[in-house]
Order: structure tokens, then C-alpha cells, then sequence
């Protein structure tokens, strides 16, 4: 025999219409994030973790020591992973350049730093990555260091 309500045979028991299924399986199920989103939002901290990891590796290794001495605290999608947010902190007890020297080199090594990070990732394309330096008494929540396009 064929059942017509596929929909609740899948899902388990009905507890909305019997209340003893209701007292030891809970009451009926509330809609939760699907399962699409949850994907996307893990997918999308994996990437950030692997461009914290890259350009962590990348700053380090370059030959301009102001931008060696700078540490990346956070990346974020900005606004999704298309194009992330990296939050930089100048190095410590740094009295160097501003922050607008500090971008103005960024600006330089940009290129260089999207290839690293492209060679780093599994990726069609490689994420648009937008700078923020975190000037000294300042929090990476606040955004107000410049962000570089």
C-alpha cells in the first residue's frame, strides 16, 4: 500500500496532532537554517582561515620590512567570500610609517598578495582582498583605519 503523505512519512512522527508523540519527541520541529547556509557560512570561515594562513606566510616573506612587521588579526567576507576584509595590525612597539604609508604599500604588493592567495585556495577565482590596518588603540571591530579597495 502506497502512502500518500510522503512528506510526513519522511520527517517522522506527527507530534502536532497526537500528543503523546508531542511528550516524548518534543513538539512539533521549528524551522532551522537550511542546509545550503550552513554549508556556505563553513565554506566561507574555511576560506578566511586559509587566506589568514596565506597572507600570514606572504607579509613575512616579502622585502619591504614595514609590511613584514605587520600581523594579520582577522579576514572576513566583506560582504560575502567574493571579497574579504583583512584586518592588519602594525608590528609591535612600531613607531614607522602611518597608516596611510602602511596602505600605500599594501596598494603595491596587492596583486602579489591576491596571486598567493589564489595559488593557496581551490577556487574558480581568486577573492578580491580589501585592507585595514588597526591603528594602535584601535579595535578590528572598528573600521576606522582606511579599507582599501
Amino acid at each position: 500500500m502506497k502512502h500518500h503523505d510522503n512528506k510526513w512519512r519522511r520527517s517522522g512522527a506527527r507530534t502536532d496532532r497526537d500528543p503523546l508523540a508531542a511528550k516524548f519527541f518534543g513538539g512539533p520541529r521549528e524551522p532551522v537554517e537550511s542546509r545550503d547556509t550552513r554549508k556556505f557560512d563553513r565554506k566561507a570561515r574555511q576560506l578566511c582561515r586559509q587566506v589568514y594562513r596565506t597572507l600570514s606566510y606572504a607579509l613575512g616573506g616579502l622585502a619591504d620590512p614595514v609590511l613584514q612587521e605587520l600581523s594579520v588579526h582577522s579576514v572576513e567576507p566583506a560582504p560575502d567570500a567574493s571579497r574579504l576584509l583583512v584586518n592588519l595590525l602594525p608590528g609591535v612597539g612600531n613607531q614607522g610609517p602611518d597608516v596611510a604609508e602602511i596602505m600605500e604599500r599594501l596598494l603595491r604588493v596587492r596583486s602579489f598578495l591576491r596571486q598567493e592567495v589564489a595559488m593557496a585556495i581551490t577556487r574558480k577565482r581568486a577573492p578580491e582582498l580589501l585592507f585595514h590596518v588597526v591603528a594602535a588603540g584601535d579595535s578590528a571591530g572598528d573600521r576606522a583605519g582606511e579599507v582599501m579597495p
